[in-house]
């Protein structure tokens, strides 16, 4: 998506003056690679590339057996721990047992419950579900592929969050600010729909003297998906 970008930045004819007119590319707010939280096989990946899918709704599912085990090994150890703290400590205030002892059997407690609560955090990591409604961009795994920890899965798109970015003549920010209005027509689908400035870019480029500009649609078109390009066409000051 960023090459895109760029391209329209170095390829982009941009009329001064008669036609006031852009390049400019769709691009969604949220497009996100997920990696796996933990290692373990894959089990269930029940959207596929270009399907659509709601909030909530589970996008990867593993087997995480090996680490539930572990969670309840864990527990064991977490139980007996406090336990053993708990007797040095009455032990200690009856001289049976020394403070250094009980200190260090305290300290081990702490650190089993730690371990306990680790794992269960890597256990939310066992189902992976949409963070936003939107449609699956394209899957980098399978079913029943055994995956490490930081592994690509899957990247999505939030689909309805649509916005227009824009390469711009850096003098055209004596007149274009947030507010600005103007028409844009999509390349791929021919419609023509109005649109609205909502920020600046933080910089301007030296080199080609442009700045990159946002917009959104007042009204979104369907059938328009990130990616897609076209013309914004502002009206003459």
């Amino acid at each position: 998506m960023r090459a895109v970008v760029v391209a329209l930045i170095l390829s982009a004819q941009i009329a001064v003056g008669q036609d006031q007119q852009a390049d400019g590319l769709v691009v969604s707010k949220s497009q996100i690679v997920i990696s796996s939280q933990v290692s373990a096989p894959i089990t269930e990946m029940p959207v596929r590339n270009g399907q659509a899918f709601l909030a909530g709704e589970v996008l990867v599912r593993f087997d995480c057996a090996i680490l539930e085990a572990q969670r309840d090994a864990q527990a064991e150890r977490q139980i007996a721990a406090n336990l053993n703290a708990a007797s040095l400590e009455r032990l200690n205030r009856s001289g049976a047992a020394g403070r250094t002892e009980t200190l260090l059997a305290q300290s081990e407690a702490k650190v089993a419950a730690a371990e306990f609560r680790a794992i269960n955090a890597q256990l939310k990591g066992c189902v992976i579900t949409a963070p936003f409604k939107g449609r699956m961009v394209e899957t980098f795994v399978s079913t029943f592929e055994n995956v490490g920890e930081t592994q690509e899965l899957i990247e999505i798109v939030d689909d309805q969050n649509l916005e227009i970015e824009l390469i711009v003549p850096s003098n055209w920010l004596q007149w274009l600010s947030a507010g600005t209005g103007f028409d844009f027509r999509v390349f791929e689908t021919g419609d023509v729909r109005p649109a609205e400035i909502t920020r600046i870019g933080a910089i301007v480029d030296p080199v080609s003297r442009t700045a990159k500009v946002f917009a959104r649609f007042d009204d979104l078109p369907g059938g328009v998906l990130a990616g897609m390009t076209g013309t914004a066409m502002f009206p003459q000051n």
